[in-house]
């Protein structure tokens, strides 16, 4: 999505008024080792090696290949082109391309998941200047 949008390469920022392609300023191991992030949704729906990294923050995982180390939440996704339909790259075509599911599953897809978190965060009553910490 970000390369669709800036027709830069991904680790670009969308904070600021205008999209920001920064290698240096959105590398995560270096964000990681520096402090500057509070917890990571690793979204991981086709297979992918772990970083090292994700151990040093609260983690939520969203995963296909779910393995309780992965992080300190797991959450078991269809993996698209197998579990559910998808878009995926073809090497034969050089393009993306729809797949079906080649062995249908009830896991739900990580978009699905995702939207579920989003509306529960923004169903959530932000805390008061006035309320105690705790």
């Amino acid at each position: 999505v970000a390369s669709w949008l800036t027709g830069q390469a991904p680790r670009s920022g969308f904070g600021r008024r205008d999209p920001a392609h920064d290698p240096w300023r959105f590398d995560v191991a270096r964000q990681v080792a520096a402090g500057e992030v509070d917890a990571v949704i690793w979204l991981a729906a086709l297979p992918v090696d772990r970083p090292e990294w994700l151990a040093a923050v609260p983690s939520v995982a969203l995963v296909a290949e779910a393995e309780a180390s992965l992080a300190d939440v797991v959450i078991a996704v269809g993996r698209p082109g197998r579990d559910l339909a998808g878009v995926l790259w073809n090497e034969q075509r050089a393009a993306l391309t729809y797949w079906p599911a080649s062995a249908p599953t009830d896991l739900p897809s990580a978009a699905s998941v995702l939207g579920v978190l989003t509306e529960r965060l923004v169903e959530g009553r932000p805390a008061s200047r006035s309320e105690p910490a705790c």
